[in-house]
């Protein structure tokens, strides 16, 4: 049996698949000192396009799944 040890960070959607079959597992980890510092930039007055609304929601999808 092969046997690798580690530890990384990830948000939950990005192992679905590892939780659910067992080869992850979660650990409690606090981290006061991080904290997601992004932003959006547009152009005033202009409408964004449908690929940039997108992204914007994706990202506020990921935002969500964080515990704060």
């Amino acid at each position: 049996m092969l046997s690798r040890k580690g530890v990384g960070e990830a948000i939950p959607s990005q192992i679905a698949r590892e939780l659910k079959e067992g080869l992850c597992v979660t650990l409690p980890v606090e981290a006061p000192w991080f904290r997601l510092n992004y932003g959006f930039i547009a152009k005033r007055g202009r409408t964004p396009s449908p690929a940039a609304t997108a992204l914007k929601a994706i990202a506020r999808a990921i935002e969500q799944e964080i515990p704060t």
